[in-house]
This record gives structure tokens, C-alpha cells and sequence, in this order.
């Protein structure tokens, strides 16, 4: 099977990724090549020396990643290595401009990962360029320690976090998706800095001020929904609101291993979030328009 045909069955088997425009560059895609531990799948105007070797860079960013995080990391058929797949679709995420329409796996999302599957090794599959460094990074985290201690994480918890921060009791809630993104990030700036040599510090407190604009617009157009009840079809909540609320706790955050102690966190700075967000106002108030790009230093 081609890597263009593996790749259509596997999107066809998630529905949820079932995007024309992801389809659409799938079908135009002229070239397939693997690099390092990554499957690429792309046009050649995207396949260049310089993004060959971000590849590279990144693929040995994941191989230390599956090390850290206790990640099989052999690459055969039975561990997630063997199956990462990268698809640069040029796109970029950015929410609805309706108010009242819910943001979707298209508008945001940059990839996906299946962990346990019936007869099947594991997979990830990113397919943005937007941020496709620090995406990986995410997907990866999933396969990890981080994501097996968070579950199940108990309905009770879920419906008291739906209350706290205003959210319809009917939306599928995920809070292991903010502390996954959290920890992609912090990895994301831990990697920057080692390579370029710029103090983890300051990309970090960048990050947390980047993470504070966006919990505020994303608040800002909660408000205007009826009763400011969020609803969505994805886990943008979970990456925006819940990783500001870790970022500005960043040294409690890493301490913390449970699903009782990442609610009692976020818990606890439910009424404070406005506070932290206000920091920096929006640059665009009065705008409905909301870009959803995550990071600051996420393509590097």
C-alpha cells in the first residue's frame, strides 16, 4: 500500500477528519518520503532542504520525547514510531466568524493520534505545517505516561468543571487535552532553547502572555453566546482556557500526576482566569474573527 493510500484509509476511517481540503491535497500530493521517524506526505513545493531538515530536527526531538516519557521507542510495527505521519497542508486555524457557531475539529485542530486500536498499531497523523513541531510533540504525549494516569477521569469532576467554567453539561469535555498541550508547549520552549540558544525563561513567559491573549478572546466570545454557555465539537476550551490556567501555575502544574489534582488546580483559578487574561488586551476587540494558531514559537 502507497503512503497516499494509507493515509486516504485512515483519514476515511476518522470521520472526524474528513476535511475537503485535507482531502483535496492528500489527492495532489507528489511526493512521499520518510525522514527520520516521520512519514511525509507532501507537494514538492512544500518538500524543500530547509523543510527536510526541520524534519529531521523534529523526528530527533521525538526519539528523546519517547525516551523521557517512557514511549516504546523500537521502530516496528508495534509502537508508535513506526507510524507518524505528517501531511503540510498550508491551512490555517481560525474560528468561525459566526458567534453562535461552534468551533470545530476543522478550525483548529492539527493533527490526531490513536492509542489502542483492535488489530492495529498505534498512528498519528498531523496535517497542518502551521505549528507541525510542537503539534507532534502533542500527539506524542498521548502515547505517554501523562495521558495513561489521567484515565479515566471521573464524570462527577467533568460535570463540576462544566459548572465552574460555563460550559453546556451536553459538550465533551476533555481536560487531559489542556494538560497534554501544556506539557507540548513547555517541551516545545525546552527544545527552542537548547537549539537556538535563548533563555527557556523567556520563551516560556512569551508563551504564557501569547496563552493569556487567547483564553481572553476566546472568554470575550463566550460572553456573547446565549446564557455565556460554551459549546463546541472539539477541545479548544480544554487547549485554550485550561492551559492558560497551568501556564500561569506553571510550577504547580508539573508536580501535579491525577485527575483530582488537575481539577483542583483549574478549580481553583476559575474565578481568577479573567484576572490572568486581562493582562494584555485583545488585539482584536470589538472583532469576532479568532485566529486559533496555539503558540508563539510552535514552527520552530
Amino acid at each position: 500500500m502507497s503512503l497516499r493510500e494509507l493515509v486516504k484509509e485512515e483519514l476515511a476511517l476518522s470521520k472526524d477528519y474528513s476535511f475537503k481540503w485535507l482531502s483535496e491535497y492528500v489527492d495532489n500530493a507528489d511526493i512521499s518520503d520518510r525522514i527520520g521517524v516521520i512519514h511525509v506526505l507532501a507537494n514538492s513545493r512544500e518538500m524543500t532542504p530547509a523543510f527536510r531538515m526541520q524534519v529531521a530536527k523534529v523526528s530527533a526531538r521525538l526519539t528523546c520525547v519517547a525516551r523521557w516519557f517512557q514511549i516504546p521507542i523500537e521502530p516496528n510495527a508495534h509502537t508508535i514510531l513506526s507510524k507518524i505521519y505528517l501531511i503540510p497542508c498550508p491551512d490555517k486555524r481560525m474560528a468561525p466568524d459566526a458567534i453562535d457557531a461552534p468551533i470545530s475539529e476543522n478550525d483548529i485542530n492539527g493533527g490526531f493520534t490513536y492509542i489502542r486500536r483492535s488489530g492495529k498499531a498505534p498512528i498519528i497523523i498531523v496535517f497542518r505545517m502551521e505549528e507541525f513541531p510542537k503539534v507532534l510533540l502533542h500527539e506524542m504525549l498521548h502515547h505517554s505516561f501523562l495521558q495513561s494516569r489521567m484515565d479515566p477521569w471521573q464524570m462527577d469532576q467533568i460535570a463540576e468543571l462544566k459548572r465552574a467554567f460555563g460550559i453546556t453539561a451536553d459538550m465533551d469535555l476533555l481536560p487531559q487535552e489542556g494538560v497534554i498541550e501544556t506539557w507540548a508547549e513547555v517541551l516545545q520552549c525546552f527544545f527552542v532553547s537548547e537549539e537556538l540558544g535563548v533563555p527557556m525563561e523567556t520563551l516560556l513567559a512569551e508563551e504564557k502572555s501569547n496563552a493569556n491573549r487567547m483564553a481572553r478572546e476566546l472568554l470575550d466570545r463566550q460572553k456573547k453566546l446565549t446564557g455565556g454557555l460554551w459549546h463546541e465539537t472539539t477541545n479548544a476550551y480544554a487547549y485554550i482556557v485550561f492551559r492558560s490556567i497551568f501556564l500561569n501555575s506553571l510550577e504547580e502544574f508539573m508536580t501535579l500526576e491525577t485527575p483530582d489534582q488537575y481539577t483542583a488546580l483549574l478549580l481553583k483559578n476559575a474565578g481568577l482566569v479573567n484576572a490572568h487574561t486581562s493582562q494584555r488586551g485583545s488585539i482584536r476587540a470589538g472583532d469576532n474573527a479568532l485566529a486559533l494558531r496555539m503558540t508563539r514559537f510552535g514552527d520552530f
